[in-house]
Formats: structure tokens, C-alpha cells, sequence
């Protein structure tokens, strides 16, 4: 996200690093569908409370355009998968255990 926002900075003639956390705040709530989660640790990880509008429309937007793309967010997933693998481990634990 930091890369594709500083690259298209350059193009259009934006600051660098504005461009790049507009970015990686877009790209990171994107992908975990989380905007104000997005948002917050962003604002945080940089301290710097001067773009704090820009941050949060860089959020919505990445958010309002993978919802379409992918109605399940990114940790639903990678939980529903460990879930399934807790459960099968422990059924084989469950029966590899004498009555």
C-alpha cells in the first residue's frame, strides 16, 4: 500500500510520504475490512495527526472497494481455518485415547 501510494504521488505531484500512508491506510483496510481499526494504528504507528481527515476517507475508500470484491474479511478466514484444524486435532487426539 505504501508503495503503490508513494509511486502514485510521484505521478500526480503529491508529497511523497502523504501519499504513502494514504495508501497504506486504503490498502490495509482493504484487506482486513477494518477502517477504523486501519485508521487508528496508522495514526498511531506515525504520530502525525495532520492528515487525520485524509486518513480516515484513505480508509473508508479501501474498505468501501474490497467489501464488494470479498464479503469476508481477512482474519474471518485465517480464524475459520484454524478453527477447522483445532477441531481435527483434537478429534484424532480423542481417539487415539483408551476408554
Amino acid at each position: 500500500g505504501a508503495g503503490l501510494g508513494s509511486t502514485l504521488g510521484l505521478v500526480f505531484g503529491a508529497a511523497t510520504g502523504t501519499a504513502a500512508l494514504l495508501g497504506m491506510a486504503g490498502y490495509f483496510a482493504g484487506v482486513v475490512q477494518a477502517p477504523m481499526t486501519a485508521f487508528v494504528i496508522i495514526l498511531e504507528m506515525t504520530g502525525n495527526h495532520d492528515n487525520v481527515i485524509a486518513l480516515m476517507c484513505a480508509a473508508m475508500l479501501g474498505y468501501g472497494t474490497a467489501r464488494p470484491i470479498s464479503n469476508e474479511p481477512l482474519y474471518h478466514a485465517l480464524s475459520r481455518v484454524f478453527i477447522a484444524e483445532a477441531i481435527r486435532r483434537r478429534r484424532v487426539a480423542g481417539a487415539e485415547q483408551p476408554l
